[in-house]
């Protein structure tokens, strides 16, 4: 027991460093937000406190204007943000919806009214918050709400790739029962399906031997999805039709979990017409179970040296945890040509159809015979 919790306070103290190692190496799994502080005569405005803060964690950054006005925030997780800005001799700026999206790159520049910083100037903005001038990548977004509200097949997310235009999906992919990987799924812009690369957290799904897709992301932790059709910059230069870029989900303040199950069985089936049409027949057997769940939320860590209770809830540290399995048990009946005894002694000649008047062949022993269809 007391290496179990051991254990358990290790992989929470390394947590951090992890979350911040995949953040370095996930730049495409990211969004930038960068821009200028500017007074009602398009002046900058140095100096100024720019406040981003994560409306599910309550997370926040902050960023001090430099001479020219501008800020600049860096690998920052998609999702809704709410934005302050502050300085002295204007009113508090405050944008309480900024929705900022995988791979998105815009440039926003607010306008700072004269006033007391203690008044408040509230931005209703309508999405997307602003242009991305950054890149001249094409493509679009695949939001959580569309995630949930689409219906999939197979749960199988790379389907709703087909939002965007160009993007065309294998015949393949669209079967009943699906599997794990993604391979020669997508086609984009008329590409080949294998030259369609897949990114999860910015960490590449395709297999360096055939760059086939490896993995279909679950779509319960899929947060958003960026489609990149053309122009992609350079961090999706080993594709040479287009990208998928998923960013997955990350808990919140407050615990939150779902449970799912998927069932087909065969007690709830018809018999299909070619069982009727067999006097043996037997249905086919089907047991289809697609079932999983997931939770998030925030930590619990022990609270050393500082009285009161023995664990507590960390505001700064989330985690979250998806589980899908499939199970599938069927049978398929299939009509097969069984030898008979002559076929097993090696005399083939049930095979061949009716005789062909006037028409002789020479049989393995040198002599004429008639032919029958089959062998010629």
């Amino acid at each position: 027991m007391q290496k179990s919790i051991i254990r358990l306070l290790s992989l929470f103290a390394f947590a951090p460093l992890l979350a911040l190692s995949a953040m370095v190496n996930a730049q495409t799994a990211t969004a930038t937000l960068k821009g200028a502080a500017l007074d009602a005569g398009g002046a900058a405005v140095p100096g100024a406190v720019v406040t981003l803060t994560n409306t599910a964690t309550n997370l926040k950054k902050t960023f001090t204007t430099d001479e020219g006005g501008h800020f600049t925030f860096t690998f920052i997780e998609p999702g809704l943000y709410a934005l302050d800005v502050q300085a002295a001799g204007f009113k508090t700026y405050h944008q309480p919806r900024l929705q900022l999206e995988v791979g998105q790159a815009i440039d926003l520049n607010i306008s700072l009214a004269p006033g007391d910083v203690k008044e408040t100037v509230n931005i209703v903005a309508t999405e997307p918050a602003g242009l991305d001038t950054a890149t001249s990548s094409l493509g679009g977004i695949v939001g959580r709400e569309r995630v949930d509200a689409l219906p999939l097949n197979g749960r199988n997310v790379f389907q709703l790739a087909q939002l965007e235009i160009g993007v065309t999906t294998a015949p393949g992919s669209r079967g009943a029962n699906p599997d794990l990987t993604a391979s020669g799924e997508i086609s984009i812009n008329g590409g080949r399906t294998l030259n369609t690369e897949a990114f999860v957290d910015g960490i590449p799904l395709a297999n360096k031997g055939d760059n086939r897709i490896s993995l279909k992301p679950s779509p319960d932790a899929v947060q958003e999805f960026q489609i990149v059709t053309n122009s992609f910059p350079a961090e999706y230069g080993r594709t040479g039709g287009g990208a998928l870029n998923f960013s997955t989900r990350s808990g919140g303040a407050e615990f939150r979990g779902t449970l799912f199950e998927y069932l087909r069985n065969d007690a709830l089936d018809a018999r299909s017409f070619f069982v009727n049409a067999n006097p043996n027949g037997v249905k086919e057997k089907l047991r289809f179970n697609q079932f999983g769940g997931n939770l998030g939320g925030p930590v619990y860590l022990p609270g050393f040296g500082k009285g009161g209770k023995a664990f507590g809830k960390n505001k700064d540290i989330f985690f979250f945890f998806n589980y899908e399995a499939l199970r599938i048990s069927q049978t398929r009946q299939q009509p097969s040509t069984v030898p008979t005894v002559k076929m097993r002694n090696g005399d083939f000649s049930e095979l061949l159809g009716a005789a062909i008047p006037g028409v002789t062949v020479v049989d393995t022993n040198g002599n004429l015979i008639t032919a029958r269809i089959g062998q010629i």
